[in-house]
């Protein structure tokens, strides 16, 4: 907006880079907590199938189960 408003190209410059960093950073950030989701998911699973094999159950029961 303040691109549109300013005939000043240093300020419509400014503007555009702080907009692209915002954008650039809540990406970054997305990414980073999609990654993290698959992580614990990832050691849940991990961690249940342990629990399964301690109860005697076959690696191709856990399989089953998990897929």
């Amino acid at each position: 907006m303040i691109r549109h408003l300013s005939t000043d190209e240093k300020v419509c410059q400014e503007a555009y880079y702080r907009e692209k960093r915002l954008h650039d950073e809540a990406n970054a950030l997305g990414g980073a907590r999609k990654e993290g989701f698959a992580e614990g998911r990832e050691a849940e699973r991990k961690a249940i199938a342990e629990k399964m094999r301690s109860q005697g159950l076959s690696e191709e029961q856990i399989k089953a189960i998990l897929s």
